[in-house]
């Protein structure tokens, strides 16, 4: 549940960020920069098993996917929606997860959650149907192409957790994600060290957090279970939107957000439907 509530204050501060003037790929660098070094303690503590050069090769792709791109899409397309938008749409990034384990990891999709796959992409294309206007449109694609890259990146990341603790992948996910948005920054954004501010510390330090705290929900009380209580990420996220952006939600975006929250719940939840 915390984990819910610091992924939604990151969308909320990124946001505020952007209507202070940041820059989409210079403030992704500078968060993700602050995020690894907030995990170093962490990570020094903790001591993790040596890395082979297949560890560090299968995590170059996990930190490419997970948090170079996914991060670049996220925060650039935060900066062209709404912060509302933002925490509805990121959720769909459960119909990914099931997808890509199913393409790459063999794993079985049942008609539930292939019913479920379809009420939330339903409620997605209404949400992100109520942009006022192409650069709003155009945002909404990006945190949908986020939640491509997270779905594609929890399958990647899987082999590497079986051999290591999942403080180790997240700390060498987030650092190999620095080189590609240095790049990223470097060609496309106008100055790609202005991101370095307050923002991107908090911000840094709130996605840490997150991170953390959802890994350790997973090894506490399964991933089942934590899912669950991450569907209040956008109940949290689109709160703080409202009382602290000043956003406002249409009807539409109302009733997409109650399929996509509804279509997430009935996808993780692990009750045997006898139609399953």
């Amino acid at each position: 549940m915390l984990s819910s509530l610091t992924f939604a204050m990151c969308v909320v501060v990124s946001k505020a960020a952007f209507n202070a003037g940041a820059e989409g790929l210079s403030f992704s660098l500078a968060s993700l920069v602050f995020s690894v070094l907030f995990f170093l303690p962490y990570y020094a503590l903790v001591r993790p098993a040596r890395l082979t050069r297949r560890d560090y090769a299968e995590l170059a792709v996990v930190g490419l996917v997970g948090s170079g791109i996914s991060n670049a899409l996220l925060y650039v397309g935060v900066s062209l929606t709404t912060a509302s938008n933002a925490s509805l749409l990121s959720q769909v990034v459960t119909v990914f997860s099931v997808a890509f384990a199913f393409i790459l990891l063999g794993e079985r999709i049942s008609r539930r959650q292939a019913l479920a796959g379809a009420v939330m992409l339903a409620g997605a294309l209404l949400v992100a149907g109520q942009g006022a206007s192409l650069s709003a449109h155009l945002g909404d694609l990006l945190i949908l192409g986020m939640a491509v890259t997270l779905g594609l990146t929890g399958s990647l990341a899987k082999r590497v957790m079986s051999r290591h603790n999942s403080g180790t992948v997240a700390f060498w996910r987030s650092a190999f994600g620095v080189p590609f948005l240095l790049v990223a920054a470097m060609a496309f954004s106008p100055a790609p060290l202005a991101g370095f501010s307050w923002y991107a510390v908090l911000n840094g330090l709130l996605a840490t957090v997150t991170i953390g705290m959802l890994y350790y929900g997973f090894d506490r009380i399964g991933v089942s279970l934590s899912s669950i209580l991450s569907l209040a990420g956008p109940l949290f996220g689109v709160s703080l939107a409202l009382v602290l952006l000043g956003e406002s939600l249409s009807a539409p975006q109302l009733a997409g957000g109650a399929l996509i929250l509804s279509g997430a719940f009935i996808m993780v939840w692990r009750k045997r439907w006898k139609w399953s």
